[in-house]
């Protein structure tokens, strides 16, 4: 195989050129890729011969003139044939469908929980919920760690990206003589409102038994418990009340390494040399490409990009501009993603009642590392702890919870095995000792747990 590029009248054009079939019946699927087009070409054995693709200049704005110039045309391999990339496509598609119901039908439950056994080493069981409530509110203290799975496609989906087994986290706190379950999502299908928000504990286990999730409770240890700053947590709580999703720093959290955090496809063991992985080369062009047709995409990665690239998340570059003003400073393109934040940064931000405001972003596991952070959690190391950076398993695995010694009789004869109660059963962790002995508690929290 080999390939040219040159400039002719106005585009770029790309010569393939492809001879000695290794295979009689074979196939290769190429995607041409730069900033701002993308082309595929087919080539099935033993045909060979030359495809031509034309990359037009003349729409383009000077920095993607740039990313073609300097960076070049960035050559992808689809895996598979054309017929078995179509059915990958469909069959993620359909792990998807509950994302826009209320509940979730257990056909799309049981894809889901295959995708939670193949990718991740989870194995679910279905398990019947006995309803009402497993644990009481005098059982749950401010603080407590509430750790949710929806089968939707979504929480699977984000739980393989981060390493984790929950794809939703949420935190207990008291107020008033009531107890609330506070956390940060946004409204859908399912769930009725959106970003920083609390809801009486009877009333969220009712919206999660609708939700078709599956819950489980961890409680702070005793010694978080017993000095956990209620008040400042709940002033906390009060301050970002309405403050929209974080999306603007999803991925901060997920990325650290210019090559080590980006999920791969199993068999994990595999040589490196055969592993199939999410590279950051792939990501360089498929975020420009996207966003331009999906705007609302550009949150999640440019709003993070800038304040990484320029210290500021208010600089509105695009995705090529940044490129370009990121090798202008010398940095790897891999590193923008990379880049460790502290906590504080201020994003373009929405509340609830229209108000737009630079704010904070908090995603679900910032948002109850940052209430452990008000309620004095880390108190012993001066708060010198990073909470943007952290993922759903990296709150749940810091040593700050612990299993209880005694569970209740109710959670003990709903899941026998579990060490933790499931607050809401449909699906059950029943490698969650995993989960919960492996992880669960198992990191000290450490000053300067990034470098920034």
């Amino acid at each position: 195989i080999t390939a040219v590029s040159s400039k002719v009248s106005g585009n770029w054009v790309l010569k393939v050129k492809v001879s000695k079939a290794k295979h009689l019946v074979c196939d290769e699927i190429f995607g041409f890729f730069t900033g701002s087009h993308f082309r595929v070409g087919f080539f099935p054995a033993p045909i060979g011969g030359t495809k031509t693709f034309t990359f037009p200049i003349a729409a383009l704005t000077e920095s993607q003139v740039w990313d073609v110039e300097t960076l070049g045309i960035r050559v992808f391999t689809f895996q598979d044939n054309p017929l078995v990339t179509v059915r990958n496509i469909l069959e993620t598609a359909l792990l998807f469908a509950p994302d826009r119901t209320r509940g979730v039908q257990s056909s799309f439950a049981e894809r889901n929980a295959d995708f939670m056994r193949n990718y991740i080493g989870a194995t679910l069981k279905p398990r019947k919920d006995p309803g009402g409530l497993l644990l009481n509110s005098s059982d749950i203290r401010s603080g407590d760690f509430i750790g949710v799975l929806r089968l939707d496609g979504l929480d699977p989906m984000l739980a393989w990206g981060m390493g984790s087994h929950t794809g939703h986290t949420a935190i207990a706190i008291w107020e008033h003589g009531e107890l609330y379950v506070a956390e940060s999502t946004v409204n859908s299908s399912y769930w009725p409102t959106n970003g920083i928000q609390r809801t009486p504990y009877q009333k969220w286990i009712e919206q999660a038994r609708a939700a078709g999730y599956s819950t489980v409770h961890a409680p702070l240890k005793e010694e978080y418990r017993s000095t956990f700053d209620e008040s400042g947590a709940n002033a906390f709580f009060h301050k970002y009340e309405g403050l929209e999703y974080g999306y603007h720093a999803m991925l901060t959290g997920w990325i650290d390494t210019l090559h080590n955090n980006y999920p791969c496809k199993p068999p994990y063991d595999a040589p490196q040399d055969q592993k199939q992985c999410l590279t950051w080369e792939f990501i360089e062009v498929a975020v420009p490409i996207v966003t331009r047709y999906i705007p609302k995409l550009e949150k999640p990665f440019l709003l993070a990009w800038n304040q990484h690239v320029t210290g500021s998340s208010f600089s509105n570059l695009s995705a090529t501009e940044l490129y370009r003003q990121a090798r202008a400073k010398g940095m790897e393109l891999a590193e923008i993603p990379a880049v460790a934040e502290p906590d504080g940064i201020l994003y373009p931000s929405v509340f609830n009642n229209g108000t737009t405001a630079p704010s904070i972003a908090m995603v679900c596991d910032v948002f109850v590392c940052s209430m452990w952070k008000a309620g004095g959690v880390f108190k012993a190391i001066d708060n010198d702890f990073s909470c943007i950076e952290q993922t759903n398993v990296d709150v749940y695995d810091l040593n700050v919870l612990e299993a209880p010694s005694v569970r209740k009789e109710a959670c003990v004869s709903a899941d026998p095995e579990n060490p933790l109660c499931q607050l809401r059963l449909c699906w059950i962790w029943s490698e969650a000792v995993e989960f919960k002995a492996r992880a669960l508690g198992s990191r000290i929290p450490t000053r300067r747990c990034c470098s920034f």
